[in-house]
């Protein structure tokens, strides 16, 4: 999954400097989107931490003395503290939350659900450079909002304070933000606008990462695991792509459903695998052969128990449909087999 991330970084960084994300996505959008997931999930999700380390700082306003709470990201420094950056998306004007925090150094944190009393403290002008390199090791060209904005960007240490624990020192089972992510995202794939969204939009969004990406980056596989399945066309005989969400059966194979969405025709991609069953799959950039087999009528209520476990209620497409899934099971047949 690191590598997943880290190659979609490498493809956000230079996105997030364009003029469309500082002046309208980052600034009016993100953050309402975010404060909704926040809520929505009980403050154990943030959007940003399925790319970077993020976080909700909780301050006191410096002239209202009211909560205020933004979401940012932070960097590790390597000895349990947070970094934190007030580049407001280059804007002319430091956010306010850093002048929150010059007036109210002591504040809270929220990481993964978990809230805890910090100190911030402004990092030293001698030692701006070294926080800023350690910032862009984790995304890159950051400073360039500092150098965009024509001023001298604040920077922070958050310092827990009490007990608590190191940020970003642990992660609790079942509170990752894919985890999580994935309860919140369910029910909402299962929306007749989300499914149109689906069927017509986010193939051709992930076609397009991937090849540009040299096939390493599928969105999807930030929430749930992904792969490419490379069939030949059951009709024409050509070569046919189709990004597809897979569940690991625990022997190294991967099993596929052709849920279509609800649809109430069988994706394409069956059929091909009926007609050749002998295919290739991408998984995290790694390209391998495996021959495809259909789960016996048998079998399919324990298989479906084992992709619900991953994506709950998925089997709610099927019943959706009106018609029966087809199950496939992608073996590895390169010697000695692969997992996948």
């Amino acid at each position: 999954m690191s590598g997943v991330v880290d190659a979609v970084r490498a493809l956000i960084a230079p996105l997030t400097r364009t003029r469309v994300f500082r002046r309208v996505i980052g600034p009016l959008l993100l953050p309402p989107v975010e404060r909704l997931i926040a809520r929505l999930s009980g403050g154990r999700v943030q959007l940003s931490a399925l790319l970077v380390p993020s976080l909700v700082l909780h301050t006191l306003g410096v002239k209202s003395g009211a909560p205020r709470d933004v979401p940012l990201m932070y960097t590790p420094d390597g000895q349990g503290r947070a970094i934190v950056a007030g580049t407001n998306f280059a804007g002319s004007r430091h956010p306010a939350w850093t002048a929150n925090l010059l007036a109210h150094p002591d504040a809270e944190i929220t990481v993964r659900g978990r809230r805890m009393p910090v100190r911030a403290t402004p990092v030293p002008d001698d030692e701006r450079d070294a926080a800023w390199a350690r910032i862009e090791a984790q995304w890159p060209g950051y400073r360039g909002y500092e150098r965009s904005s024509g001023r001298a960007v604040r920077l922070f240490r958050l310092q827990p304070v009490g007990p608590a624990q190191p940020v970003g020192d642990r992660r609790r089972p079942g509170t990752t933000a894919a985890g999580v992510l994935r309860e919140i995202l369910a029910p909402i794939s299962r929306t007749t606008p989300f499914r149109r969204f689906a069927t017509t939009v986010l193939p051709a969004v992930e076609r397009f990462a991937w090849r540009a990406s040299g096939g390493r980056v599928q969105l999807t596989a930030a929430v749930v695991p992904s792969l490419v399945l490379h069939t030949t066309g059951a009709k024409s005989g050509e070569p046919r792509d189709a990004p597809l969400m897979y569940t690991p059966d625990g022997h190294g194979r991967a099993i596929v459903a052709g849920t279509n969405w609800a649809g109430a025709r069988h994706p394409a991609w069956t059929a091909n695998l009926l007609a050749h069953p002998d295919a290739e799959i991408t998984v995290r950039g790694r390209r391998m052969a495996v021959r495809a087999t259909l789960i016996p009528e048998d079998q399919r209520d324990a298989t479906w128990a084992v992709m619900e476990a991953q994506w709950p209620d998925y089997r709610e497409y099927e019943r959706d449909s009106g018609r029966t899934a087809r199950l496939f099971l992608l073996t590895p047949v390169r010697r000695p087999p692969r997992s996948v």
